[in-house]
Order: structure tokens, then C-alpha cells, then sequence
């Protein structure tokens, strides 16, 4: 054997393997006529099967009349012939390759004719050196290989010797036929069969090739290989697009089931803040006050606590459920969908009305609380009052009992008639105490209309007096009656002293009591309390005034006592000096009071003035607030002209700081000047911070959903990875550098993309080019290509894309199966396809798509 005999031993052998990869190919069109050829070089060379293969593979009628029953061989090489110019007619330069070598039997000749006609139909090549056809090809398993253990595309030879590159092309599209890492990746025969069987079995591709055809040889046939490999990019092209139609259903039915889940969320929650509002607003309103001033301060503490404490998490959750709510309408609007409808009592609006009844429920309950307070501490001030009074009468009436009980009647006339003057000075007080009698019953009198449940007590007390009134009453007239029937025969002796000291002792008295009234506290809470208490001084003031002729008449007695040589003492128990002494101390003390009601007047007055700026302020700091959150709330249009309004309004918002700042300052002043309570106005500064904290939140959200709309609308619409594969293959068919592509390298690029572009000349590859080259110089750039494939990759958002999606999945079909999107979709987006859709009338197993697209949108 010669050093020839190898080389012709190998090209036997590469003959022989694209015979029988080439004769499968055909084969595998030709079946769709229930056609079939034994022999590339018998079975072609009269036209007959080759005419059948054109037609098929380029899909449109043969253009030429020709010879169907040929017998003579210049019929066969004019079949041939008119075959070849179909050929040629595509594009293809068929060079070296004519007619009467296909009609001679010519193997060599037939083969190079049928690997021309796969470069152009099966992988779309025109150019002779084949390079954007296998460079597409390459590309295309190349991406589809990457990250697998082992496999390293780098040609159609060694590269696929090992299977492992057949076998993650597979597993890359249909995971669920092969374990690509349980194989034995050691074992090349048994990875190639596996690759075979799968393809041949699972996804219809014709065994065109044997193990034995990629292991028998130093390096295997490129052209079989090619030809093979073309058949697996045909089959997951196809794939792709319901792949791709699958991640369309599955991102519509990922945005709705969020939105729901949003929707259950702001129910839920929603439901959850209206009981609790509900359960509080009833709280406030059927709450009893209690009968105790520690009880009503308990209360008050409750009150204040809730305000400080529960308050303020639920008003943070209702700011937080209305700008979920505004978020959740921004999205909807922005995305085409209906407006969320809540149901009823649970819109933003509803739970703000609500949120006011409880407000509102819970000021009455501390002005009520605050009303109690004040009447049980007057009801303490009076029973206290009364008390001290009560002891002091009592503790008179029992001494003058004693007095009357065991003072003698006298031994002499001038004895008996001082006692007879001293028991009508005893009268004379016993009528002056009568006022102080008289002031018991007005203030037990007051305690019983104030509701105050010891009136048992108070009245048995005041019985308990007035019949020791009585009964002193009796004693003094008896005293009287006895010292009367003694003094019957003894002259009146030193009746001006006696006149004195019975008068001395009633203006004594009514001093005392006058000093006691103005040393009383001073305890209200209102200007109207202070003009009470002028009005009493003003009426104690003239009362004090009206006894001055009185004052200067015993001053006039005591200067007539002193020249006769008596003491105006010697049977009164007050002297003019202790008179003058409470006459000046009580006019004093009216100047006092006088000055001390001035005061506290103005302090009642500049406390009304506090309250009726912190309310005047609030109104309109929660007008303001209320105003700009309604206009946030009805802001609409896209999202552009939407973040401008919103930023016309925030730049507002310095305003409505520097009025919440002045209500703070008007809060502290109140609270310096001991004001707690402000009945002019249901808001409170924690209630003002929760409004302005609310708005400040509202706005904000609002703005970071609109951002990321806009965002989200203002992205290309592709992903890193796809930018970075369409740059990728861009980079690849830029042959020469340039940053451009020309028509073929352009067509090369789609079709290693999965694009089914013809390259004919008019096809639809040249309408793509003149739609998006900008200076129609017929050269593409890359962000001309990039907005093509940006324009292919991403959908519009509507019922009718939905339902194309669903349509490419279902194969054409106008109902869809469970099979159809499982092939494509996770698990959950097909279940939850599963539980809404309506069942395809007629057809077992099918689903009604379209009545669905619309019903995700509606």
C-alpha cells in the first residue's frame, strides 16, 4: 500500500459518513410526501426526488415545467438542470457542480450538491467560503453550551466527538429528557448514544449520525456534523418562541398575583385597624366616669396613655395602608388595570371617617373627664369647707351651752344686769352665728345638687347642729327669762357698756367671717369663675362698706366708756382695738383679693387667648395638610407630569413645617402655664405631628413608586444578560471591525439569534434593515440592531399580547391544555392558570386562554 493508501482510506471513510448523514437528511423531507431514497447518487440523478426535496425544503411550488416520467437522459439532465437554476435562483453559486455529473452518478458531485443545498436551507449560507453560516451555528452552541462541565465548542469536529456537547444542547432546552450530570463523561460512546436516542425519540431528529461515525475516525465529518447540529437549532428555535411566549404569561400572571396579594393585604389589615378603631370609639363613648378624684385621674392617665402609647402605631398603620393603597393605584394606572375597588367601609376615605368618630369620641371623653374632675374637687372643697365650719359652730354653740349652764345669775343689780347685757350680747352673736348656720345649709345644699354621695353624712351633721341650735335657743331664753324675773327690781346699770359689747360682738363676727371669705383659695379654671368671684367680693365690699357707720358708732361708745372711767371691755369680750385691728386687716385683705382676682383674670384670659390661637392654628394646619394630601391622593396622567405635580406640592412643604413648628411653640407655652386642656379644639400636637408625620409619608411613597415606574419605563426593556448576548454576537459578525454590520453578516447575527430571516434578496431581512437603518446606507450599528431586538424581545402589555403568548404556547390552537404550559411555565404560574381558567367547550382537557387574557385586565 502506497503513503497515498491512508488518505484515500480516510476519504472512503468521510464519504461514506456523509452518504448516509446526507441520504438521512433528505430522507427526513422527503417523508413529508411519504417519499424516501436508497442512494444519493441513483436515487437524485433523473431530477425527480431532487424537484421533491426544493419544493419542499423552500416551501413554495417548483417554478419550471419538467419531465415527470423521464426515460431518455437528456430528459434526466434537463430535470437536473431546471433543479440547479432553482438553486442558483436562491443565491447559491453551485461552482464545478453541473447536471450531467448528478446524471452520471457522480457521488462526490451529489453530495457537494446536497451539502450546497443544506448550507442554504437548512442553515442559511450564500457565501462560498461558508463562514457566517458555521460562525452563526458556532455562536448559537457556543451560548447554548456555556457553563457546562466539559464541553468547549470550538468546531464541528473534536469538539462533538465526546457527545457531551450533543447532551447539553438538550439538557440546555429540555431538562427533563437527560440528566446532563449523571452522565458518565468518561464514557464518549455512551454520551453520543444517549444524545441519539433522546433526539431521535424525544424531539423527532432523524439519527443521522452513529456513535461509531464520531468515534471512528481521527476527526470527525464537519459536514455531517453540521448538518445534524442544524437539525437540533430548528427544533429549540421553535422552541424558544414558546418559551419565550411562556416567561410573557408567567410576568403577567406574576404581577397580578402580587397586586392581589397587595389587595388581601390592605383588606386584611384594613379590617383588622376598623375593629380596633371601632372597639375604641365605643370604649370612649360608653366608658363611665369614675365616682373618686383618683378614679377620674386614672382615667385621665388611661386616656392620656392611649394618645401616647396605642395611638400613634395605629395612626402610623393608617398612613401606612393609605400610601399602600395610592401606591397600589399609582401601579394599576401606570399598567393599564382597573382601579382597586376596596370593599365597603375600607377605603382610605372610610377609615379616615372613622379614624374621626374615634377622635372625636375620645375629645369628648376628656372634656367629660375633665368636667368630672372639676366637680368632685369642688365637691371636696365644699364637703371640706363644710367641715371646717361645721366644727367651728359646733364647737361654739357647744362652749355658749356651757357658758349658759354654768354662769351664775349674779349677787348684786349691777351682776345680774352685766349678766342680763351679757346674755343679750349672747343673742345678739347666737344672731350672727345664725349666718354661719345659714351657710351649712346653702353648702350642703350645694353638695346634694352636685351629686355627692356622703349627703347621708352631711345631713346628719347639719340635724345634728340645728338641734343643738335648738336646744342652745332654749337654754338662752330660759338663762334670759330667770335673769329677766332678777333684774325686775334692779336699775339698769352700764347700759352703754352692755350696747357695746353687744354690737362690738356682731360686727366682731361679721369681720371674722369676712376675713375668712377673703382668705379663701383662689381655684378656677376660667375667666367666668374669676367674674364669680369679683362679684362676690364686689358684694362682700359693700357689705363691709354699708357697716362702716357701725365701725365709727362703737369707736364713739368706746371713747364715751373710756371718759366715765370704764373699759369698754368689762362685759364684752372685744375691745376697740381688736375691732380697729379687723376692720383695717379686712380692708386690706379686700384690696388684696382685688389685686389677686386682677391677676388671675389676666392668667385666665391669656390662657383663653392660648387656647384660641392653638385652635384657630390647628384648624388651619389640618386644612393645609388635609388639602395637600387630597391633592397628592388625585394626582394622574403618566409618570412624568405625575412627579411634577407631586414636586409642586412637596415644594409646599416648608409652609406647612414652619406651621407645625408654631403650634409646637404654642403647645410648650400651654404646658408652661399649667394649661392641660384645651375645649375649643378636638386636636392635640401628638394628634398634629401623626397629620404632618402622615402627609410627609404619603408624599414620599408616592414619589418612590412614581421614580420606579418611570424607571422601570424608561429602561430599554431588556435584561443584562440580554444586552450583553446581543453584543456579544454583534461583536462576532463584525468581521472587519468597523462597528457595523453589512447585510449577510446582519442576517448571520438574527439567525444565530434564533431569527428566522431568509436571505434572499427582498425578503423580509431587507425590510428589517430599511425600518431601522437610520441613513439607509445599508449598514447597521449596534443601537440600530439593539432597538430591532429590543423591539422583537419585549411585548406591550395588553389583553391581546397575552393572548398571542398563549397562542404561540398552544400551538395556533384557540384552547390550550395543561401538557402545553406545563412544557414552558413553572409549576405555580400553571396552576394558577389552572384554577381560573374555564374549561374549552368541546374539548377534553382544554382551557379557554382568551376569556382568561381579558379577565387579567379587567
Amino acid at each position: 500500500m502506497t503513503d497515498a493508501d491512508p488518505v484515500r482510506l480516510m476519504d472512503k471513510a468521510w464519504e461514506r459518513i456523509q452518504r448516509k448523514t446526507f441520504t438521512g437528511w433528505v430522507n427526513n423531507h422527503l417523508k413529508k410526501r411519504g417519499l424516501k431514497i436508497e442512494s444519493i447518487e441513483n436515487d437524485l440523478s433523473d431530477g425527480l426526488m431532487l424537484i421533491n426535496l426544493l419544493e419542499i425544503i423552500a416551501d413554495e411550488v417548483f417554478p419550471f415545467k419538467y419531465d415527470k416520467k423521464p426515460r431518455m437522459r437528456i430528459q434526466s439532465v434537463q430535470n437536473v438542470g431546471f433543479a440547479l437554476k432553482f438553486i442558483e435562483q436562491k443565491g447559491v453559486k453551485l461552482a464545478g457542480i453541473g447536471a450531467e455529473e448528478i446524471v452520471d452518478k457522480n457521488l462526490k458531485m451529489a453530495l457537494g450538491m446536497i451539502w450546497t443545498i443544506i448550507l442554504r436551507f437548512a442553515i442559511q449560507d450564500i457565501s462560498l467560503e461558508e463562514l457566517s453560516a458555521r460562525d452563526a451555528l458556532l455562536l448559537w452552541c457556543q451560548r447554548k453550551t456555556e457553563g457546562y462541565s466539559g464541553v468547549n465548542v470550538k468546531n464541528f469536529h473534536m469538539s462533538f466527538q465526546d457527545g457531551l456537547a450533543f447532551c447539553a444542547l438538550i439538557h440546555r432546552h429540555r431538562p427533563d429528557l437527560l440528566d446532563f450530570h449523571a452522565l458518565d463523561k468518561s464514557d464518549k460512546a455512551k454520551c453520543l448514544e444517549t444524545a441519539f436516542d433522546v433526539a431521535e425519540k424525544s424531539l423527532d431528529i432523524p439519527r443521522l449520525l452513529d456513535v461509531s461515525d464520531m468515534l471512528d475516525m481521527p476527526k470527525p465529518d464537519e459536514r455531517s456534523v453540521i448538518t445534524y447540529v442544524s437539525m437540533y437549532y430548528h427544533v429549540f428555535a421553535s422552541s424558544e418562541q414558546a418559551e419565550a411566549a411562556g416567561r410573557r404569561v408567567a410576568s403577567v400572571i406574576e404581577f397580578n398575583a402580587a397586586n392581589d396579594k397587595i389587595k388581601a393585604d390592605y383588606t386584611m389589615r384594613t379590617s383588622a385597624l376598623q375593629d380596633w378603631i371601632s372597639q375604641n370609639t365605643d370604649r370612649w363613648n360608653n366608658m363611665e366616669n369614675g365616682n373618686t378624684i383618683e378614679g377620674v385621674q386614672g382615667q385621665l392617665k388611661e386616656l392620656s396613655d392611649f394618645r401616647a402609647t396605642d395611638k400613634p402605631p395605629k395612626f402610623a398603620e393608617k398612613t401606612d395602608l393609605e400610601a399602600a393603597f395610592n401606591a397600589l393605584q399609582t401601579k394599576l394606572s401606570l399598567n393599564n388595570r382597573p382601579p382597586f375597588v376596596p370593599s365597603a367601609g375600607q377605603a382610605p376615605d372610610d377609615v379616615d371617617r372613622a379614624w374621626a368618630g374615634l377622635e372625636k369620641a375620645e375629645h369628648a371623653r376628656n372634656v367629660a373627664l375633665r368636667d368630672e374632675l372639676r366637680r368632685l374637687k369642688r365637691i371636696k372643697e365644699l364637703s371640706e369647707r363644710f367641715t371646717r365650719k361645721a366644727n367651728v359652730l359646733e364647737s361654739w354653740i357647744d362652749a355658749k351651752e356651757a357658758f349658759l349652764s354654768s354662769e351664775p345669775l349674779g349677787d348684786n343689780i349691777s351682776e345680774v344686769n352685766a349678766r342680763l347685757k351679757n346674755h343679750e350680747g349672747f343673742e345678739a352673736e347666737k344672731n350672727a352665728q345664725e349666718e354661719s348656720l345659714a351657710t351649712l345649709r346653702t353648702i350642703a345644699a350645694d353638695l346634694q345638687s352636685a351629686g355627692f354621695d356622703g349627703m347621708p353624712a352631711i345631713s346628719a351633721r347639719l340635724q345634728k347642729i340645728e338641734g343643738k341650735w335648738g336646744t342652745l335657743g332654749q337654754s338662752g331664753n330660759s338663762r334670759k327669762q330667770r335673769l329677766q324675773e332678777k333684774l325686775a327690781e334692779l336699775q339698769r346699770i352700764e347700759n352703754l357698756l352692755l350696747d357695746f359689747a353687744k354690737r362690738s360682738l356682731a360686727l366682731s363676727v361679721f369681720l371674722d367671717r369676712a376675713e375668712e371669705d377673703l382668705t379663701e383659695p383662689i381655684n378656677v379654671e376660667s375667666v367666668s369663675a374669676v367674674d364669680e368671684l369679683s362679684r362676690q367680693l364686689d358684694s362682700l365690699a359693700s357689705s363691709v362698706q354699708s357697716k362702716e357707720g357701725e365701725y365709727n358708732s362703737l369707736r364713739g361708745l368706746a371713747d364715751q366708756c373710756n371718759q366715765a372711767g370704764v373699759s369698754e371691755t368689762t362685759f364684752s369680750e372685744v375691745s376697740i382695738a381688736s375691732l380697729a385691728q379687723k376692720w383695717e386687716n379686712v380692708n386690706g385683705l379686700i384690696g388684696l383679693r382685688r389685686g389677686s382676682l386682677a391677676a388671675e383674670n389676666d392668667k385666665q384670659k391669656s390662657h383663653d387667648e392660648l387656647r384660641a390661637r392653638f385652635a384657630d392654628q390647628a384648624r388651619d394646619f389640618v386644612s393645609w395638610t388635609s388639602m395637600k394630601g387630597s391633592a397628592i391622593g388625585a394626582l394622574s396622567g403618566d409618570a412624568t407630569a405625575q412627579i411634577a405635580d407631586l414636586k409642586n406640592i412637596t415644594d409646599t412643604f416648608p409652609e406647612g413645617k414652619a406651621k407645625f413648628e408654631q403650634l409646637e411653640a404654642l403647645d410648650r407655652e400651654l404646658v408652661d402655664n399649667g394649661v392641660f386642656d384645651n375645649p375649643k379644639t378636638e386636636a392635640t400636637i401628638e394628634s398634629l405631628k401623626s397629620e404632618w408625620d402622615s402627609l410627609n409619608t404619603i408624599a414620599r411613597q408616592k414619589d418612590e413608586v412614581l421614580h420606579e415606574e418611570l424607571a422601570a419605563q424608561s429602561q430599554s426593556g431588556l435584561s443584562k444578560e440580554q444586552l450583553a448576548e446581543f453584543k456579544e454576537c454583534f461583536d462576532h459578525f463584525d468581521k472587519n471591525k468597523d462597528h457595523l454590520l453589512d447585510r449577510l453578516e446582519f442576517g448571520a447575527c438574527l439567525r444565530s439569534l434564533g431569527q428566522e430571516v431568509s436571505l434572499d434578496a427582498g425578503s423580509k431581512l431587507d425590510d428589517i434593515i430599511r425600518s431601522i437603518d437610520q441613513d439607509q446606507d445599508g449598514n447597521i450599528t449596534f443601537n440600530e440592531f439593539l432597538g430591532y431586538m429590543e423591539q422583537v424581545s419585549t411585548t406591550k402589555d395588553t389583553p391581546s399580547d397575552l393572548k398571542n403568548a398563549f397562542k404561540v404556547i398552544a400551538g395556533d390552537k384557540d384552547y390550550i391544555t395543561q401538557a402545553d404550559m406545563s412544557a414552558v411555565m413553572p409549576a405555580d404560574k400553571v396552576q394558577y392558570c389552572i384554577d381560573r381558567m374555564q374549561p374549552y367547550p368541546g374539548v377534553d382537557g382544554g382551557y379557554d386562554y382568551a376569556t382568561f387574557a381579558e379577565s387579567m385586565y379587567a
